[in-house]
């Protein structure tokens, strides 16, 4: 009887350890998303200059990396015969960086990576598999080609951290991969959000792929997603650790395993992430979105991409401040004293804008 009644009490308390185990795993599953905009206690509004560049010459939104003494930008362009431009903007100045073509000085799909001094860039072009550093005079000092195919690169001490590694033959879980001075790869790392989605690892390389920024001082790296809100800060060194993690929004998408398609699902279901990032030696300004596509068209596309919300961390992952833009921004780029942000915003049409961070820094 005794005996009964223990095989009893055992059965019911494996059975509730059991459910236990079942309500857990839901609610992992079922993470409350959260506004990555509540980490920030401090906002701070900030008002922009509109700089003197005439608008139809701004063509399309991309990404900038802005040189000071030369008083210039290189910005991405991608509807032009010129794929990268270069803009003075204390005037009204804008010339072509770079010509599309499969010639050696030509490129297919720029995309810039960093500045990698004073007067150089580096430029990755995804299609040709190629690291281009180029100076501000259109001269090319160095050419690495690259063993495999990647959406987003930067320049480390060691050699270059990427993600969105694409065409690795053998099966690849890991979100980033080292890559050696000449190119080849060393080895992955960084595991994937754990999103419950089960789907391989090509489709979670497209749903969690976005941009990159580098601190030299530190050896650290600073990634976030342009699909839900997901922010990363890494130490890189000899074994990249992770330092920082903000897993706020997870994308969703499906296991398309199909060429040409990435499985992300776009429109209502999911949110637009970080539009943009760039980075001093002090701080990381990540331009936030937020938004849904609503409508399928370039309108739709074009708001759900402007943001107003600059977030702002220091390189230990701290929420510092989320600046307030009154202007609808596209792309950021920042002064390396941080005391100037200079953006593409669009007000009926795509504009330059210069906020005054020098008030702002000093309340930090």
């Amino acid at each position: 009887m005794d005996s009964s009644w223990n095989n009893t009490n055992n059965m019911k308390s494996y059975i509730s350890c059991i459910i236990l185990v079942l309500i857990s795993l839901a609610s992992c599953k079922q993470k409350k998303e959260i506004d990555p905009k509540e980490h920030f206690q401090r906002v701070v509004a900030i008002n922009a200059n509109k700089l003197n560049v005439d608008t139809y010459k701004l063509s399309s939104f991309g990404r900038m990396i802005l040189f000071e003494d030369g008083q210039c930008i290189i910005k991405e362009n991608y509807l032009s015969e010129s794929p990268l431009d270069k803009i003075y903007y204390t005037k009204d100045s804008i010339l072509s960086f770079a010509q599309t073509g499969e010639g050696p000085d030509e490129n297919i799909m720029p995309r810039l990576m960093q500045k990698k001094d004073e007067s150089n860039v580096n430029i990755l072009d995804i299609q040709k598999k190629q690291i281009i550093t180029k100076s501000l005079s259109k001269d090319i000092s160095s050419n690495v080609n690259l063993d495999y195919m990647f959406l987003s690169a930067i320049q480390t001490k060691h050699g270059y951290v990427v993600s969105g590694l694409l065409d690795k033959e053998d099966s690849n879980t890991k979100r980033y991969a080292l890559f050696d001075c000449e190119g080849k790869y060393v080895k992955s790392f960084g595991d994937f959000p754990n999103d419950g989605n089960n789907s391989g690892g090509k489709s979670k390389t497209f749903a969690y792929q976005g941009y990159m920024a580098y601190n030299s001082l530190l050896d650290r790296f600073a990634t976030v997603a342009s699909s839900g809100a997901i922010f990363e800060l890494y130490q890189i060194d000899t074994i990249p650790t992770l330092i920082k993690c903000y897993h706020d929004i997870y994308p969703i998408y499906t296991d398309d395993r199909r060429s040409g398609r990435n499985g992300i699902k776009h429109g209502k279901e999911n949110v637009i992430g970080y539009t943009d990032i760039y980075a001093t030696n002090r701080y990381v300004y990540a331009l936030y979105s937020g938004k849904k596509l609503n409508q399928h068209t370039n309108a739709g596309m074009i708001d759900a991409m402007l943001s107003n919300d600059v977030l702002v961390y220091d390189w230990s992952g701290k929420c510092i401040c989320r600046l307030v833009s009154d202007i609808k921004l596209f792309n950021i780029c920042v002064a390396n004293d941080d005391k100037e942000l200079i953006a593409l915003g669009w007000d009926d049409d795509y504009h330059l804008y210069s906020f005054d961070l020098s008030k702002v820094i000093s309340a930090w």
